[in-house]
């Protein structure tokens, strides 16, 4: 190859290098959209609305709670949310997203949520926990919960 072909081509790869590694892009940081997506889904909690809480999950998705069987897929994810608003007369769910990392359709959070239940008998109780969730790109360019774990903190 003849110099000028190759300054050539080093000059385009180290544009198109910095176009591809730019961290300033919005549509890099998908941090104000999972937020949104998880007041939805807080809505949906709050309802006691089972069926819609799932739909947040990509039909293969995992949810590995504490101390629980893990759930694989949409319906028995549907099915754990069920028992658990079955119990409870009402709920306030709120989320807390501490950190995103992103790599192409996939995206890593973590975050931490808490929910103030009222029993069916009207006692109440609080539930904090931390969180990781694997978000991934369906083919529509939503974002769906994949993978989902929870545990509790440690006690103060």
């Amino acid at each position: 190859m003849k110099k000028p072909v190759l300054k050539m081509l080093f000059a385009f790869l180290f544009v198109f290098g910095l176009s591809a590694c730019n961290p300033h892009e919005k549509h890099d940081d998908p941090t104000d959209e999972l937020q949104k997506l998880w007041n939805d889904f807080a809505d949906a909690w709050n309802s006691l609305d089972a069926q819609t809480c799932a739909s947040f999950y990509s039909h293969d998705a995992v949810n590995i709670p504490p101390e629980l069987v893990i759930r694989n897929g949409r319906e028995d994810i549907q099915s754990f949310y069920e028992w658990l608003f079955s119990m409870h007369s009402a709920a306030e769910y709120r989320h807390q997203i501490l950190s995103v990392s992103r790599s192409g359709n996939m995206a890593v959070e973590r975050g931490s949520f808490s929910v103030n239940w009222t029993r069916n008998d009207g006692s109440t109780w609080i539930f904090n926990a931390r969180s990781i969730t694997q978000w991934e790109k369906d083919d529509e360019g939503r974002w769906m919960i994949k993978t989902f774990i929870f545990n509790a903190p440690p006690a103060e």
